[in-house]
């Protein structure tokens, strides 16, 4: 239970502290305890027992410092950047570039990377168990057992413990090493209704190596100026654009206009200490189109009435679901607007049957608007000249 101020990371702290402190007090007392046995073997339970009850001491009050730490530590450089576009942003500011909304970006930010001090104190367990291994080893000895097969089941169970010991001390040394000399992976992904963003990156020491990304915006297609005398007056394709306004406004296929950027600041993969300030930035925008999954939906209540008040309704959704199937042959992905307008003009036929079901569902019900068609002409006029200028 939280009960809004943090309180099951305040609960779980003061049972962590009181561990630490109950492991603590015991290893104290037991190491200030007389030990009547050879200097030797003292040494060694003395070292297992500081060691383990240490280290788990010492385990619980960074778990206990980690349960009601708020901040997470991520460098101040990271935080600045806007996720979507890469601009450098303040958080609580709207993106000027992409319009990304302020939002704490720490929380969409991963840092994957291994626990060193948990490391650090689980080696000095280890370590301990390895002591106490070698105690059990040779104590028996030392105190006079000589019947062989104990001394055999002694020196065996005291050389797994060691072994043990070993082999988790030098796989932690070497996973501190890695740490030492590497830098941590960090990665982000948001996801919102009008837009899509992931990347990856590089922090060392609290300090942004690089940085990468890639987002998108999706917004509705609209227009950006209205021409004198009406969209007929326009140039372009003014019968494909009626014929894809008219698909639109019946919900058969969703135009969009998708923005993508990819950036990347400093060096990503961490290589190379490059300056932030190198910053690079690629704007890709198009118009997309793809199927509007269009499914219709009868209501058989009134079939055996010979008055039938939704036959009408019945017959235009019907339609509805004969053009929805023949558009999903040409759109079973997203396609930008002039791959699929080349579609068309290479097959002439299928763009006619369009261009006669657009115009049926005109007379049916479906009504345009003078915006969406000047949208559409844009849209076909502006990424026929970025095509044509790549």
């Amino acid at each position: 239970m939280d009960f809004g101020i943090k309180a099951s990371g305040k609960l779980q702290a003061l049972l962590l502290v009181s561990l630490a402190v109950f492991m603590g007090s015991l290893g104290v007392g037991i190491l200030g305890a007389p030990m009547n046995m050879k200097p030797i073997l003292g040494y060694l339970l003395k070292a297992f027992i500081g060691l383990v009850f240490g280290g788990i001491a010492a385990f619980c009050l960074m778990a206990a410092y980690r349960a009601i730490r708020r901040d997470p530590g991520l460098p101040s450089e990271l935080i600045a950047r806007c996720l979507t576009c890469g601009e450098r942003t303040p958080h609580d500011l709207i993106c000027p570039v992409c319009g990304e909304l302020p939002q704490n970006r720490s929380v969409a930010l991963k840092v994957q990377t291994g626990d060193w001090l948990g490391q650090i104190f689980g080696a000095l367990i280890l370590t301990g168990v390895g002591c106490l291994g070698i105690f059990i080893m040779i104590g028996p000895y030392l105190d006079g057992e000589r019947r062989w097969w104990a001394l055999i089941a002694f020196f065996a169970l005291g050389l797994l413990m060691t072994v043990v010991g070993a082999v988790g001390l030098f796989g932690i040394a070497l996973s501190l090493k890695d740490h030492i000399r590497g830098a941590k992976d960090i990665s982000f992904a948001c996801y919102a209704q009008d837009r899509a963003t992931q990347g990856h990156g590089k922090i060392a020491w609290g300090k942004l190596l690089g940085l990468q990304g890639k987002g998108t915006v999706k917004i509705p297609l609209t227009s950006q100026g209205r021409s004198e005398g009406g969209y007929r007056a326009s140039p372009g394709d003014i019968t494909l654009a009626e014929t894809l306004a008219t698909f639109e406004a019946a919900g058969l296929i969703e135009i969009n206009d998708v923005t993508t950027y990819d950036w990347c600041v400093g060096d990503p993969s961490g290589k190379t200490r490059k300056d932030l300030s190198e910053f690079k930035r690629k704007i890709d925008r198009r118009v997309l189109v793809c199927h509007g999954n269009w499914v219709a939906t009868y209501h058989d209540e009134y079939e055996d009435e010979s008055d039938n008040p939704v036959a009408e309704q019945k017959s235009e959704k019907k339609e509805y679901e004969h053009v929805a199937r023949y558009l999903a042959r040409y759109l079973k992905q997203s396609v930008p607007i002039t791959e699929f307008r080349k579609l068309l003009d290479a097959d002439l036929v299928c763009r006619s049957q369009l261009e006669v079901h657009a115009r049926k569902l005109r007379d049916q019900s479906v009504e345009l608007s003078n915006a969406l068609v000047e949208a559409v002409i844009e849209a076909l006029l502006r990424d026929n000249q970025a095509s044509n200028s790549n």
